[in-house]
């Protein structure tokens, strides 16, 4: 257990069942941590609302993991799981109670949308959300204006909290402007759409490798 900033750190586990190259975990044997002592301390520095889940692989252990978020949501104001998406299912029980769920692994678009998909046909989460598979690259998440700026006439990737009208999630096209309040993309059928800027999550440029 560890403090970073206002937020409370707890490390489920030291191991971790992925291979990433540049982590320590991979060496790691399995090793439980004392759940009932984690619980305990953690509801005692009550001055830590903000709650970060992590490991290793925070899901190696899924019953652990639950047990810590039931027993830890009355008493703190967020609470955000960090996870390389292996065992996502055994969270759907306690997802409500959850501000965030962090998947980060080595790339593989695939993992992504089959989290997403799971998630969007189990219907746990009534409200808008957004589930992000990190993975380092060429591609770049724009956040400032001025990224935006450098970036007009770039193809661009844009997704959205929750599904829109139209049922889509995510677009792509090239950035032809943008105010405080709307993208505008082109498609590669030169047709323009008006998105807008509260309902996105992310934005980030898309590198066409032909």
């Amino acid at each position: 257990m560890g403090r970073m900033g206002p937020r409370l750190c707890i490390q489920t586990t030291t191991a971790c069942n992925g291979k990433c190259y540049f982590c320590v975990g991979r060496f790691n044997k399995p090793s439980k941590t004392n759940v009932d002592e984690i619980i305990k301390s953690a509801i005692k520095l009550d001055k830590y609302l903000d709650v970060l889940l992590l490991g290793g692989e925070s899901t190696l252990f899924p019953d652990d993991l639950v047990k810590i978020i039931d027993s830890i949501a009355p008493y703190k104001r967020k609470i955000t799981v960090n996870t390389n998406g292996y065992n996502l299912k055994c969270l759907l029980p306690v997802i409500t109670k959850l501000d965030k769920v962090i998947v980060s692994v080595m790339g593989d678009e695939k993992v992504n949308n089959e989290i997403m998909e799971d998630l969007d046909n189990a219907n746990y989460i009534k409200e808008q959300y957004f589930l992000e598979v990190s993975s380092p690259g060429i591609e770049r998440i724009l956040r400032k204006e001025k990224h935006l700026e450098q970036n007009i006439g770039n193809e661009i990737a844009i997704k959205l909290f929750k599904k829109d009208e139209e049922g889509k999630k995510e677009y792509q096209g090239i950035l032809k402007k943008y105010t405080e309040q709307y993208i505008i993309i082109e498609d590669n059928e030169n047709k323009q759409k008006q998105i807008n800027r509260k309902n996105i999550s992310q934005i980030k440029t898309v590198y066409n490798w032909e």
